[in-house]
């Protein structure tokens, strides 16, 4: 019951893989560049300028749906709560010696 918290903590970290894995699959395969108003083929990109342009787009696509603030509320809060239980448990071990 006490790797629950741990393995929902490694779960919240999938979608910044997926963003990376995303990323590196557009500049090494190429990123098509469509019109925003209509959906108009405009160019292939690749290296570097795919993998910012997939990663921005992915990334704001994670954002308006909030998958990305979900996760990084959650591993805040799990970071604090585990900060605050060994803060306790060295006062309570120094309180017994």
């Amino acid at each position: 019951m006490k790797k629950i918290p741990f393995i929902i903590l490694l779960i919240s970290f999938i979608p910044y893989a997926v963003l990376l894995g995303y990323g590196l699959y557009s500049a090494i395969f190429g990123y098509d560049v469509y019109t925003l108003i209509l959906p108009t083929y405009v160019e292939t990109l690749y290296g570097l300028d795919a993998f910012l342009e997939a990663v921005t787009v992915l990334g704001l696509t994670l954002l308006f749906f909030p998958v990305i603030p979900t996760c990084a509320v959650y591993q805040i809060c799990y970071t604090i709560v585990k900060i605050i239980l060994k803060l306790k448990n060295k006062s309570k071990q120094i309180k017994i010696e």
